[in-house]
């Protein structure tokens, strides 16, 4: 699932500062990926860089003009869109782990359109593109700053057996665990938890069955990146 969120912009000097209402952000625990859509005029696009950044300039209090763009490029004016991924900076700014004071955009003329566009990760995931064998896999980044991140559910009601591998792309330890559901709705948490230090790889298979299974993985310090692989043999 996706949204564009519109995003206001006040310029300052060769910059323009954006800000996005993270009030109105859904789920920013679930934010999978981020990025801003910036339409230039093609005049004056050229092939300059296009740089963006945490706003370190003023706070949020410090705003005296807003001027929001929608899609404000006009029809009959030529455009080009550039697409600029902040997915870290919108998960640090959505967790409460820094403070949304805007982001910074440097290297752009003629702005005539802005949005913030968000991805989601799904709620559920169902096997689908098996093999001949009955083997489905699928992989699930998770990454963000806050405590604790959850895959979505995968179903398990038609699995044999079912594994789980995380390999911790972070600099912290993160603590593993699974969460089994009989609906994806009343949760209960598997008995085992792994540390999987940074760089380290780990497996973790479900101590009993369930028709749903998610994995979680926690951090003390609010930052998670890792990298989920399920896989199971369904029956055949």
């Amino acid at each position: 699932m996706s949204n564009e969120m519109p995003i206001s912009v006040l310029i300052r000097g060769d910059t323009h500062i954006l800000y996005f209402d993270d009030g109105k952000i859904d789920d920013d625990g679930n934010i999978e990926t981020a990025y801003i859509r910036v339409t230039q005029g093609v005049l004056c696009a050229g092939d300059s860089e296009v740089k963006v950044s945490v706003n370190d300039y003023i706070s949020k209090a410090d705003w005296i003009l807003l001027r929001e763009y929608r899609q404000a490029a006009q029809n009959d004016f030529l455009r080009r869109d550039t697409f600029i991924d902040v997915s870290e900076e919108v998960k640090m700014i959505a967790s409460g782990y820094i403070e949304n004071n805007g982001l910074a955009l440097e290297g752009v003329e003629d702005l005539r359109g802005a949005g913030l566009i968000l991805n989601y990760r799904p709620s559920k995931i169902f096997p689908c593109d098996c093999d001949d064998a009955g083997f489905f896999g699928r992989r699930v980044h998770l990454t963000g700053f806050t405590h604790t991140q959850k895959t979505p559910w995968f179903y398990s009601g038609i699995s044999d057996r079912i594994t789980l591998f995380v390999c911790n792309r972070g600099k912290d330890d993160v603590m593993i665990g699974l969460e089994r559901s009989p609906d994806s709705a009343s949760i209960i948490k598997d008995a085992q938890e792994i540390c999987v230090g940074p760089g380290q790889t780990a497996e973790i298979t479900p101590y009993k069955f369930s028709q749903f299974i998610r994995l979680t993985a926690s951090s003390e310090k609010r930052r998670i990146n890792c990298e989920v692989w399920h896989q199971a043999q369904l029956k055949v």
